[in-house]
């Protein structure tokens, strides 16, 4: 199985130097190192609602607007294998971020939407209720995948 998620902005948003976007999935606990994907942002741009601001499966550093575009928006997700995943087993996406740290803002401002394979794929809102089930305040969020694997796999 292949899996891919994206985050998407739900409003504008402004980025400055050093900001920055990482997702990676676990199961029961392990990280899929495939999954690891790092969006670094390297100079001030505009992002609209609706552009997508990181994924999964590769590492970009942004260090030039694209085509003199008035709002910019990074690449798709490069579909990473994962292990097949048994209905019993927990899994969670790690998102961690320097531009939007409270939880209730982070819900308001991104959603989320995964691919399995070519032929599957859910948008999650992130409003949800338990869809984030762990946060810090400080940019770190765990986004519970595990019913969303469930009813794909049944």
């Amino acid at each position: 199985m292949n899996f891919g998620a994206e985050l998407f902005t739900l409003r504008s948003l402004s980025l400055q130097p050093q900001d920055s976007f990482e997702l990676f999935i676990t199961i029961d606990g392990k990280p899929i190192p495939e999954t690891f994907g790092k969006d670094d942002y390297l100079l001030p741009l505009s992002l609209a609602e609706g552009k997508r601001i990181c994924a999964t499966g590769r590492k970009c550093m942004h260090r030039r607007p694209g085509n003199g575009e008035q709002f910019f928006e990074t690449g798709p997700s490069e579909p990473a294998p994962i292990p097949a995943i048994i209905n019993s087993q927990k899994v969670l996406l790690f998102i961690k971020n320097t531009v939007v740290e409270e939880a209730s803002l982070f819900r308001e401002s991104f959603i989320l939407r995964i691919q399995l394979d070519e032929k599957q794929s859910r948008v999650i809102p992130l409003t949800a209720q338990n869809v984030i089930t762990d946060w810090s305040n400080h940019g770190k969020f765990l986004v519970d995948l595990t019913a969303i694997f469930q009813e794909l796999n049944s």
